[in-house]
């Protein structure tokens, strides 16, 4: 069976884009990866820590064990999602406990989130989940840039938001960045909003 590294290149070779469907609650599970095998679709499922501690995922070890009660391998791997440094409300977070369960719990993929650090810090932690995951063949993912959504309070209208270019990543620092960490993906702001938001866009 091929890697999850030799799936994600095969699909950037071809141009397919790889939907990533996040399990908010532990009953989704389920639905997704029925869903992908129906439609013969290869996807991630993922968890972030906002599902566990904000709304009812439980815990990563209980999304793992769901996941591979129902999953086919053929068309569905476990990322997890989004590890901050610094969380969304600017606390702390023992982020290197966390990614070491999720590669302790069989998670395919892992994401460092060090977005809220100065470029030199989120490319030194970056490092090390590398250093963590990749002797274990698990790609990692990083964040450089401000992809908002997850902040207390309302975001600005989108239109401002795009219009400021708040956040939004450099082109130079992304090249430094995956130079310096050697990072298998890494997800940028351009514009894009996380979804758990309201009041954002105006139908």
């Amino acid at each position: 069976m091929k890697s999850l590294s030799e799936l994600m290149r095969e699909a950037w070779e071809k141009q397919i884009l790889v939907p990533a469907f996040n399990v908010a609650y532990l009953s989704m599970a389920k639905t997704i990866v029925d869903t992908l095998k129906e439609l013969e679709t290869f996807g991630l499922v993922e968890v972030a820590r906002p599902d566990v501690e904000k709304f009812g995922a439980k815990s990563f070890a209980d999304v793992a064990e769901e996941f591979y009660r129902y999953a086919d391998l053929r068309y569905t791997r476990l990322h997890l999602d989004h590890i901050p440094v610094i969380d969304e409300d600017g606390n702390q977070v023992n982020w290197e406990e966390l990614i070491q369960q999720g590669i302790n719990l069989g998670y395919h993929s892992v994401m460092i989130d060090g977005s809220r650090l100065p470029l030199e810090e989120n490319i030194s932690c970056t490092k090390r989940v590398i250093e963590m995951a990749h002797p274990k063949g698990i790609p990692v993912e990083a964040e450089l840039g401000a992809v908002l959504g997850h902040e207390s309070g309302p975001l600005p209208p989108y239109e401002e938001l795009f219009s400021s270019k708040k956040g939004f990543t450099s082109v130079e620092d992304a090249e430094l960045f995956v130079k310096e960490t050697q990072v298998d993906w890494l997800s940028v702001a351009i514009g894009n909003i996380h979804g758990a938001i309201s009041g954002v866009a105006k139908i």
